[in-house]
C-alpha cells in the first residue's frame, strides 16, 4: 500500500477502492466463465482480498483516521445528524461520508466503502432509505460515489418507490451477513 501513497504518489483512497472494485468484478467474471463450479469459491476469495485491501488502505490513511475520529466524536456528542452528513457529502468528503454512514447505519466501514465505489448507486439508496435520509442528502451521497454532481433522475424514481421497511430489512440482512462472514474467518 505504501507504493500507492508514498512521498509524491498520494492517490485518493476512493480511487484505489474503485479501481480494485472494477478489477475484482472483471476477474470474477473471467473465473466464473472458465469454471462455473468454482464461482462461489472465487467470489469468496475476491471478497476477502477486497476486504484486506480496504483495511490496508484505511490503516495507511491518516486522512481516514482523522475523519473517523472526528465523526465518532460528533456521534458520541449526538451531533452526527443528517444535515452534517449532507454537508460532508456535498463537500465531496469521502472519508467523512463513509464514517458517518457507517455509524448511522451500524454497518462496518468496509460495507459502506463497497457501496460507495460500486458501479451502481442502488446499495446507497437502500442505506439512505433505511435511516430515513432525504433525497437531498441521498443525492449528495450519490455525487460522492460518482465524483460528479447531478440530479440522478434514474435514482430519484427508485428512491421514491423504495419503502423504508424494505430497506431496513435489507440492512438487517447485510448486518447478519457481515457477522457470519467474520465468524468464518
Amino acid at each position: 500500500m505504501r507504493c500507492w501513497s508514498g512521498p509524491g504518489r498520494k492517490f485518493p483512497r476512493e480511487y484505489l477502492l474503485t479501481l480494485f472494485e472494477s478489477a475484482s468484478e472483471t476477474v470474477q467474471r473471467r473465473f466464473e466463465t472458465a469454471d462455473r463450479s468454482k464461482a462461489d469459491l472465487v467470489h469468496e476469495m475476491i471478497k476477502r482480498a477486497a476486504d484486506q485491501l480496504q483495511t490496508s488502505l484505511r490503516d495507511y490513511s491518516s486522512d481516514f483516521a482523522t475523519a473517523m475520529a472526528h465523526v465518532e466524536q460528533l456521534h458520541q456528542k449526538g451531533e452526527l445528524t443528517e444535515q452534517r452528513l449532507c454537508r460532508f457529502a456535498e463537500g465531496g468528503k469521502f472519508d467523512e461520508t463513509t464514517a458517518a454512514l457507517s455509524l448511522l447505519t451500524e454497518l462496518p466501514v468496509g460495507a459502506i466503502e463497497r457501496a460507495l465505489v460500486h458501479d451502481t448507486g442502488d446499495q446507497l439508496l437502500v442505506l439512505a432509505k433505511s435511516i430515513n435520509l432525504s433525497w437531498k442528502t441521498t443525492r449528495a451521497i450519490l455525487a460522492v460515489r460518482s465524483g460528479a454532481g447531478g440530479e440522478f433522475p434514474e435514482y430519484l424514481e427508485r428512491f421514491n418507490r423504495l419503502r423504508s421497511e424494505t430497506a431496513k430489512a435489507a440492512i438487517q440482512f447485510y448486518r447478519l451477513r457481515e457477522r457470519a462472514s467474520k465468524s468464518r474467518k
